[in-house]
């Protein structure tokens, strides 16, 4: 007896596994899409932050 026939669950065919495999990738992508988008407010934060301090110390 197989495994998959122990636990109830069969093998993907090939078209499943495609397309769970492509269902990851786009998870993946999207993932890698809201970390960039998160990095560029973090800089975009920063550059600010840096020029309030330096306007700062200049009004001083």
């Amino acid at each position: 007896m197989l495994i998959w026939e122990v636990e109830g669950t069969k093998p993907l065919t090939p078209d499943q596994s495609q397309s769970r495999a492509l269902d990851q990738q786009q998870k993946q992508i999207r993932l890698r899409k809201k970390q960039l988008a998160l990095g560029k407010a973090r800089d975009r934060e920063h550059k600010l932050a840096a020029q309030v301090t330096s306007l700062a110390s200049k009004t001083t």
